[in-house]
């Protein structure tokens, strides 16, 4: 059976169900195999080393030889012969992301609340079948590459927030046309909200609270998701003092005390 790691928690308000394809909890695979990961075990010793992986809260199985597959954190599908995620959540990973985890064919990675820094490798905007990343609650810096377009046709969530990027929005997020989840509050974001967020229709949630905006009102491309009967944005977060925005569920002051916008 596959089991997931939990999703960064919601504000007690606006709580809502993640995505269907994330279940609670870490887990070891129940299904020792001899399919040969060499070229994947590699990578993931790497990342071990990386990350301080001998004070991880839980590296049970890593770096031995062992199956991967039963390596703590690593889920596999198609009995055992393919790597499906790589799930560290609040694990103490202390250290870079090296740049060859982008060679893993996996559809998500979850490695928010670690200790994290240094930049997101470019080379994980082109990870073809990447349906999830979450790096939240870290201490990433670095910005967000306009390279994010190619990841157009997968992508399903994406929550680096609580970090230290900073940088504008790349206009080419507007490309992820599977994109339902997009949280990147509290960081170091600059520059103008971009419109063409507003071409992302399969939008649920957005968060945007808690950056350095250029003044000015949320465009209205994007207030337009949440315009008509079947728009999808159900959450819209954001600083309504500096970023007028007549369409939030949530209102925030410095990334923090957010409250129903007043009538």
């Amino acid at each position: 059976t596959r089991t997931v790691m939990a999703v960064p928690s919601a504000h007690p308000t606006d709580h809502f169900s993640a995505p269907p394809s994330i279940s609670s909890s870490p887990s070891i695979s129940s299904h020792p195999t001899t399919f040969d990961y060499s070229f994947e075990r590699n990578i993931l010793i790497k990342l071990f080393e990386s990350t301080n992986g001998n004070e991880w809260l839980n590296n049970i199985n890593w770096n031995t030889s062992v199956p991967i597959c039963n390596w703590f954190g690593i889920s596999c599908i198609e009995s055992n012969t393919v790597i499906e995620s790589l799930q560290l959540q609040n694990n103490n990973m202390d250290g870079t992301l090296p740049s060859e985890i982008a060679s893993l064919n996996v559809s998500q990675i979850l490695l928010d609340n670690n200790k994290l820094h240094g930049e997101i490798p470019k080379e994980m905007w082109s990870m073809e079948i990447l349906k999830g990343l979450s790096l939240s609650q870290n201490s990433l810096t670095g910005t967000l590459s306009s390279e994010i377009w190619l990841l157009a046709d997968s992508l399903n969530y994406l929550w680096v927030n609580e970090n230290n990027i900073s940088g504008s929005i790349p206009t080419e997020i507007g490309s992820l046309n599977s994109l339902q989840w997009l949280w990147l509050d509290n960081n170091n974001l600059t520059g103008a909200v971009p419109s063409e967020i507003g071409l992302l229709t399969s939008l649920r949630s957005l968060r945007l609270h808690g950056n350095n905006f250029s003044a000015g009102p949320i465009p209205e491309e994007v207030c337009g998701l949440r315009g008509d009967d079947v728009s999808t944005l159900e959450w819209l977060w954001a600083d309504c003092g500096k970023n007028d925005c007549r369409c939030c569920t949530r209102c925030c002051v410095d990334g923090a005390k957010c409250a129903p916008p007043s009538t």
